[in-house]
């Protein structure tokens, strides 16, 4: 069985004030960017230089995380009444730079990347660069969406959404097809493909995720076909399966199971459509042993 041990996570709010970007905190130096903080910045002689079409200009370099599929818009602004050029520069994960980006909008005062579906997840890179050379302050925003959703800064998540982070594991819709693991984090459900199959406890004392042992004996059996359990509630196709009046459970369809409401057979541990009836045992019936006639009348 798949476990996971790491250090103890302390999800306090003086860690993560510590960890993350405040909106609006002046940058001075790298800085680590979240999907929908703002930062401001100012680039002057201090600055670090990068080269840009064979000439070297002053800048600030900031880093985010991304995943491949995410959709990421990057905006960066001037200060009003600054006569800073702003250029972007954006870096993928060990691969070559894409821009400089030098749109002129707003009289070159705003600066906008925007790719959608990324294909490589990872660190990446942007610069804000005076093209110009001149000292200003600016504002730089990140905007990240995954799987249909914004993707929110660190201090606005949860401690399961947090933990989920900190473990590497990317959150997918419980009533997904991609779902595999279900994982239990202090009675929040948690759903990834990331985990082994299966449904899983975080035990906050030992700090590990351990196997759940299911008390219902059909949560038992759905775990042995190699099922995944979904929300019958998902608002999606499901196989509903009733195995008791007052216990139905669902699944995702697959090959030979697709969606609709089954009932199961304790007896032959099988599922049937309930429009169906269950097959009938085949039995053929043994042969009469007729005894001689030996000329004698009852």
């Amino acid at each position: 069985m798949k476990y996971i041990k790491f250090q103890r996570i302390a999800l306090t709010a003086a860690l993560i004030g510590a960890t993350t970007a405040g909106f609006n905190s002046t940058v001075m130096a790298q800085q680590a960017l979240e999907s929908t903080k703002t930062l401001t910045g100012r680039i002057d002689d201090s600055s670090p230089l990068f080269l840009i079409s064979g000439k070297s200009h002053p800048g600030i370099e900031h880093t985010f995380q991304a995943v491949a599929g995410d959709n990421i818009q990057i905006t960066a602004v001037s200060e009003q009444g600054s006569a800073i050029d702003i250029v972007l520069m954006v870096y993928p994960p060990n691969q070559a730079p894409i821009g400089p980006f030098d749109l002129n909008l707003n009289g070159g005062t705003k600066e906008v990347f925007s790719e959608n579906s990324i294909d490589t997840g990872g660190k990446w890179k942007v610069r804000v660069v005076s093209n110009n050379d001149l000292p200003g302050n600016y504002s730089i925003t990140l905007l990240v969406k995954r799987n249909g959703g914004v993707v929110e800064p660190q201090d606005k998540l949860s401690e399961a959404d947090q933990l989920m982070k900190k473990l590497g594991l990317t959150s997918t819709a419980c009533s997904s097809p991609a779902v595999v693991a279900v994982i239990d984090i202090g009675g929040e459900k948690r759903c990834t493909r990331g985990w082994d199959a299966g449904e899983w406890v975080y035990n906050a004392e030992k700090n590990e995720l351990i196997p759940k042992n299911p008390a219902d004996p059909y949560i038992a059996t759905i775990n042995s076909w190699g099922a995944t359990r979904v929300d019958c509630n998902a608002g999606t196709a499901v196989v509903r399966i009733a195995f008791e009046t007052d216990k139905v459970y669902c699944i995702l369809p697959r090959s030979g199971v697709p969606a609709g409401n089954y009932t199961y057979d304790r007896t032959t541990k099988e599922i049937f459509p309930q429009n169906a009836a269950p097959p009938t045992p085949s039995y053929t019936p043994r042969p009469v042993d007729t005894p001689p006639d030996d000329g004698s009348i009852l």
